[in-house]
């Protein structure tokens, strides 16, 4: 492919190192991480992109979507979606409505808030956990309420694994759940086991009155299947490394993957100094913002103050690439994958699909500003796909649901 040449051609730069830590594979980004941004058309790593319009109706009207990667569920041909308003919404994969799950309220078969969502497949359920309540509630796929049971203790978010329910909790809910990262719950709310003890942060006991929030944190709850296996992806508060657990069918975890991405990043005892760091010194540090990780391929975005770092990792042959390019008419740099399969938005995976499609969310009104601004580089070359594309959005309206940009990767 035309920008590994340039990449050998450059240098070495871009290749990992990699090492055996933990028995998990170590990946060093901190090269990657200082290299200059370079163009990738994403035919180069794609073979199609399909777009699902959601329906907008009274019932199915969607507020503000943030961290797509969680808020987004795909399966069996559906599609989940939690908003800003704690509104629980499924469709189809033709983006028609299909039911709300649930309410808002106090009443039966009601949540005071959605932290956190998911499915077990198995059992035809959806699950929705509420943090403040100690509680999991349990709906059929037309918003039927079922069941539900206690946690016994706050938890920041589900996932589901071979029938089983784990709660995840963050370093700043941790002492809820006896400072174990993981909980395992069967269908029924019988606690099974405990994963990831964190030993440390237990020692340090009432010194959390000086916690100190890291911005971060709250977003770095990242879990998927792949292959049939299960991982979670942990922010690295010791030692300044991320790290990927991969989770067997007996709930046993162990590390798959370390991740270096050099730049300055806290450490534990960054947590619990007497003085606070200021809100100029915490912004200088690098944070994970978003993982991607597919049969193929990874997607790792990375959050500064002064720069803007998305990687493209081909797990085949072991190289990254700092991803952007050039915007002509403005001279700024657009940290995403050239879009010439139909010349419409620049595309940067929000979140997974399946093993090899991943998605971005945009919205009609996007897509066609988008094309309205750009139609003097193309106006006597459009082809079928960027037709097909502009009669999509000819009459999108700014209070539109989105539009799901589905990218099939190659193999």
């Amino acid at each position: 492919m035309k920008f590994y040449i340039i990449i050998f051609l450059i240098t070495i730069i871009s290749c990992t190192k990699e090492n055996r830590e933990l028995d998990g594979k170590v990946i060093d980004l901190a090269n990657t991480y200082n290299q200059k941004p370079l163009k990738v058309n994403l035919s180069e790593i794609a073979s199609e992109i399909e777009y699902i319009q959601l329906q907008t109706s009274d019932k199915s009207l969607l507020n503000r979507i943030d961290n797509e990667s969680n808020n987004i569920k795909f399966f069996n041909k559906k599609i989940l979606i939690k908003d800003k308003l704690n509104s629980l919404l499924l469709f189809n994969f033709k983006g028609e409505f299909l039911s709300k799950i649930g309410a808002l309220g106090k009443g039966p078969g009601e949540y005071l808030k959605i932290d956190g969502f998911t499915i077990l497949t198995e059992e035809e359920s959806i699950v929705i956990n509420s943090r403040q309540e100690k509680k999991m509630r349990l709906y059929d796929y037309s918003g039927i309420f079922k069941n539900d049971f206690s946690t016994k203790f706050q938890t920041n978010n589900i996932f589901s694994f071979n029938n089983h329910l784990i709660s995840v909790n963050n370093f700043d809910f941790r002492k809820y759940s006896g400072y174990n990262n993981l909980s395992v719950f069967s269908k029924e709310g019988e606690l099974k086991s405990q994963l990831l003890f964190k030993s440390f942060e237990k020692s340090l006991g009432k010194k959390n009155k000086n916690y100190i929030h890291w911005s971060y944190n709250s977003r770095a709850i990242n879990t998927y299947n792949l292959k049939g296996k299960q991982f979670f992806w942990e922010y690295g508060l010791y030692d300044s490394k991320d790290t990927i657990w991969e989770i067997n069918s007996d709930f046993i975890p162990k590390p798959s993957h370390i991740f270096h991405f050099g730049g300055k990043k806290p450490a534990m005892k960054s947590f619990f100094k007497d003085k606070k760091p200021s809100i100029n010194e915490l912004s200088k540090l690098t944070g994970i913002i978003g993982f991607i990780d597919t049969s193929n391929s990874m997607f790792i975005e990375l959050g500064m103050l002064d720069k803007k770092i998305k990687i493209y990792r081909d797990k085949k042959v072991d190289m990254n690439i700092r991803v952007g390019y050039k915007i002509p008419s403005t001279n700024s740099i657009n940290f995403s994958f050239y879009n010439d399969i139909d010349e419409g938005m620049p595309f940067w995976p929000d979140g997974m699909v399946s093993e090899n499609k991943i998605f971005k969310l945009v919205y009609g009104y996007e897509i066609k500003r988008f094309l309205k601004e750009n139609i003097a580089e193309d106006k006597d070359t459009i082809h079928e796909r960027k037709k097909r594309l502009r009669q999509m959005v000819e009459n999108a309206k700014i209070y539109d649901n989105p539009i799901l940009m589905i990218v099939t990767l190659k193999d």
